[in-house]
């Protein structure tokens, strides 16, 4: 089954636990599970999970990111939340600032 995520969502981390709401347009499809990993461009890129490999996603769409994975990502208090057609991708709203004034045609538009 395909998956088409799109949008840009600014939200923020909400505790020191690392609890980040998903967006309802992008959680609907995440079917309550996601797995979280590193990305090489120093965001954190989520996928579709399950009950054997993944993250539960509570009914309010919270997930807890693990702290390992916040650091990597260097994930202060606002975020941004990325559709990227076949995945999520959730940066640092610093980070995401970085990278649209270096790729402005990649990572233009407003948040949703």
């Amino acid at each position: 089954m395909k998956f088409e995520y799109y949008g840009k969502y600014l939200h923020r981390i909400h505790d020191e636990a690392g609890r980040v709401v998903i967006p309802a347009k992008l959680r609907k499809k995440l079917k309550g599970w996601v797995i979280i990993t590193p990305s090489p461009d120093g965001c954190l890129t989520v996928y579709p999970g399950d009950e054997k490999n993944g993250i539960p996603i509570n009914r309010q769409g919270i997930v807890l990111i693990p702290r390992p994975l916040r650091e990597y990502a260097n994930l202060q208090k606002e975020i941004v939340v990325v559709g990227c057609i076949e995945y999520i991708e959730i940066w640092d709203r610093g980070r995401w600032q970085e990278k649209e004034k270096e790729s402005p045609e990649i990572h233009s538009g407003n948040f949703s």
